[in-house]
């Protein structure tokens, strides 16, 4: 299994959760708007199936084992109990297959190319994907419970339930 944790600064309680899975985490250091995206492109051009888990997210255990072992090629936990169309556009805790990169090969690339987000292109990722995946027949697969997102502008938020 390979997680992979694209950060600019990590929470406490995801650095915590990220201890149990030692050897088959990557962290990666992004520095601008645009990193993400990179970050996304360069896992696209690996083509090896991973879990994104956003650094200010905090998954209960055994969810990264639950999308592994799934046989859907792109599998989502949204952030809220209540389920959404637009829940499957979460990053935080998701799994990209190797089938479901090659099915959008250019899907980062053309993110980049269009650069229709001059400021926080990072914030876009997701509707971007979502957007791009729907319009060619592709829906993710969500899972529930949700996961945790600790980003502590959040935290103070009412959370919508069921």
């Amino acid at each position: 299994m390979l997680i992979c944790v694209p950060y600019t600064r990590i929470v406490d309680a995801t650095q915590v959760f990220t201890s149990f899975y030692e050897g088959q985490v990557k962290y990666v250091k992004l520095h601008d708007d645009w990193d993400y995206t990179r970050y996304f492109q360069e896992r696209w051009d690996a083509g090896q199936t991973f879990i994104n888990l956003e650094h200010d997210t905090v998954p209960w255990p055994g969810a990264p084992e639950v999308l592994w072992a799934c046989e859907k090629p792109w599998c989502v936990f949204g952030y809220t109990m209540k389920v959404e169309e637009k829940t499957g556009s979460s990053l935080g805790c998701t799994k990209f297959s190797a089938v479901f990169m090659a099915q959008l090969p250019n899907v980062w690339q053309d993110m980049l190319v269009c650069g229709y987000w001059p400021e926080n292109a990072w914030a876009h990722c997701d509707s971007w994907l979502y957007d791009y995946a729907t319009k060619r027949g592709i829906r993710p697969h969500l899972h529930l419970p949700s996961v945790l997102n600790a980003n502590p502008r959040y935290l103070g938020q009412p959370r919508p339930g069921p």
